[in-house]
């Protein structure tokens, strides 16, 4: 028995045979709403936490050594907070494009989308490992404590990298019907900067490992050469406390990428909505 009553927009014509639609524009609406905030949770979290998280815990570990958060070095503490944020929105996400197809497994005859799923799944188990690992991490003086660090590292970065892939795969959908290439220009740029980035970073610490096996060198031959000319040991000269990369030019890089990718984000995700 049916207890609502609406009056139709448009005329129906009574001597015909007609199909009557009641709020079909706003049930797909809101499907599509759903696949949208999925889109956009993962552009946010792909594109601006999770490379952030990254860089703070590869390259960050020896700047700021006196500043603490919650009574942990910033690096930890900035990690951990965007890595959490970005395994629940995966989730969350993930929940959003279920809710959208209904529970159904995509079939294979749609290849974009079908792809898309698998490379999902696939980024979405990860997810879920590195949270497993990070829970049940062993201590820093553990003996087997590398085993982690290099399997929690190359499980972040696969992630990563899946991500990308899945992305480069979504805006391909015939669903969001772009009318440019400019979401092809922000994703690749996206995959340039980050890619910059971590060389940067590393080319920074590579120079300053050398530098410091360097310097280490000259003391030892300062200190041997002291010995046999003058009986005694003496302090050989040092150039300041830290010998390493300034803290204002890792931060200012920081500062920068944190920028860029936020910005390549949103725009980004206003292409999403708008499609």
């Amino acid at each position: 028995m049916h207890t609502s009553r609406i009056a139709l927009s448009e005329k129906v014509q009574l001597n015909k045979q007609t199909t009557i639609s009641y709020k079909a524009d706003s049930i797909e609406s809101a499907r599509t709403s759903l696949m949208k905030a999925h889109a956009v949770i993962m552009i946010f979290t792909w594109l601006f936490y999770v490379p952030l998280g990254i860089l703070m815990a590869l390259y960050f570990k020896k700047t700021w050594p006196d500043r603490k958060v919650c009574g942990k070095p910033i690096w930890f503490a900035v990690h951990r907070a965007l890595m959490t944020v970005s395994a629940v929105l995966t989730i969350i996400a993930f929940m959003l494009v279920v809710a959208y197809k209904k529970g159904k497994w995509i079939p294979q005859e749609e290849k974009l989308e079908f792809n898309h799923s698998v490379i999902g799944i696939i980024v979405v188990c990860f997810t879920l490992i590195q949270l497993i690992m990070a829970l049940y991490r062993c201590e820093h003086d553990e003996k087997y404590r590398y085993v982690f660090n290099y399997t929690h590292g190359f499980v972040g970065l696969m992630a990563l990298i899946f991500s990308a892939v899945a992305m480069f795969l979504a805006i391909r959908f015939p669903d969001f019907n772009f009318t440019t290439n400019a979401e092809w220009g922000i994703l690749a740029a996206w995959v340039c900067w980050v890619f910059l980035m971590f060389v940067i970073f590393w080319f920074m610490g590579f120079f300053v490992k050398k530098n410091v096996s360097k310097k280490a060198t000259n003391a030892s031959s300062y200190e041997l050469g002291n010995q046999y000319h003058n009986g005694s040991v003496q302090t050989p000269p040092t150039e300041g406390k830290n010998n390493g990369t300034p803290d204002w030019i890792k931060g200012t890089l920081i500062s920068v990428h944190t920028l860029v990718t936020f910005a390549l984000a949103l725009a980004l995700a206003i292409l999403v909505g708008k499609a």
